[in-house]
């Protein structure tokens, strides 16, 4: 039986998801002023897996204390491209660009694109929304899409004069694990990338710095 399932996703703290009546939520960032948490991060690159605890520094800089995991780590940071899927058990792939990432996890090349600011769209059967906000918790102002039931791209949320203004988000689909979201931060799909199966909680360190009002595109891309 199909559900509805709605994310609440905070760019800059939070991420909560309900099925029905279940409601889970989530610290991103789980580093605390008084003590660093000895929190495992778990991570693929390359065919390569690397395991090593880690320390959030500055509410922002990830340091791993495993010497070669955190060399490793550093260097993928540096990729102007940098594709990043998280998995359901908040482990890490990392990947040099968004295709390599769409490559390897089989996700849907076409979907549904919204073609003007006017409403006009191709044609599909609405099975959700998703909606950006300008404030953490649904707060300020938003602009809402529909999601078809196979998904939908937005090259540029300039068009909607939301670039780089979201930190909130909320999502509802009606088929559970059905759909990735793609949160990239330059126009037509380009630059870093994040994507996540729908719902899902995100826990990534240092997440709430560095994509917080950084949103410029985005898609739901239903899986295969």
């Amino acid at each position: 039986m199909k559900k509805n399932l709605l994310c609440l996703f905070v760019l800059g703290s939070l991420l909560s998801c309900s099925a029905d009546q279940e409601v889970l939520s989530s610290e991103m960032n789980r580093t605390n002023k008084s003590n660093n948490l000895n929190t495992i991060m778990k991570f693929t690159y390359n065919g390569k897996s690397y395991s090593s605890s880690y320390e959030v520094k500055n509410d922002s800089i990830t340091v791993l204390s495993d010497n070669v995991a955190n060399n490793i780590y550093q260097k993928i940071q540096e990729l102007p491209e940098l594709a990043t899927y998280i998995n359901a058990d908040k482990s890490l792939q990392f990947f040099n660009n968004y295709k390599d990432l769409q490559k390897a996890l089989n996700l849907s090349s076409e979907n549904v694109s919204v073609k003007s600011k006017t409403g006009k769209l191709a044609s599909g059967i609405q099975t959700g929304e998703i909606t950006f906000y300008e404030n953490k918790l649904k707060g300020g102002a938003a602009v809402k899409f529909p999601v078809f039931d196979d998904g939908i791209s937005v090259e540029s949320l300039d068009t909607y004069n939301f670039n780089d203004k979201a930190s909130s988000l909320y999502i509802v689909v009606n088929e559970y694990n059905t759909y990735t979201l793609t949160l990239f931060r330059d126009h037509a799909y380009g630059g870093r990338s994040v994507s996540f199966l729908v719902p899902l909680m995100i826990d990534m360190p240092g997440f709430d710095k560095t994509w917080n009002d950084e949103l410029t595109s985005f898609k739901v891309t239903r899986n295969n």
